[in-house]
């Protein structure tokens, strides 16, 4: 759906303000993730079928979220404790997310 701000220059040229969404768009990063999908139609756009993290004991004011707000399904393939109180996770997304 939303690779026509890449694909259709008609809905690009509608306006100054789709012209500008469409600028910034194809300039952003995009991570899509997926169990389902075998590719991706847009430029910039990476699939991933697994999350790998440390999570480090420390607590900070505030800053950009690593996780997405709406739900997302996961499933634990690995973790590993460290002593320095690190955890490394591994997660694939699930099918029924």
């Amino acid at each position: 759906m939303m690779a026509v701000w890449e694909t259709d220059p008609e809905v690009i040229d509608q306006s100054p303000q789709s012209s500008q969404f469409a600028q910034i768009w194809q300039r952003a990063s995009k991570h899509v993730y997926s169990c389902t999908l075998a590719a991706v139609r847009t430029s910039r756009t990476q699939l991933h079928s697994r999350f790998d993290m440390l999570v480090c004991p420390a607590v900070l004011d505030s800053g950009l979220r690593f996780l997405p707000e709406h739900r997302l399904g996961l499933e634990l393939r690995h973790e590993q404790r460290f002593d320095n109180g690190i955890v490394q996770l591994r997660y694939d997304v699930s099918r029924t997310g």
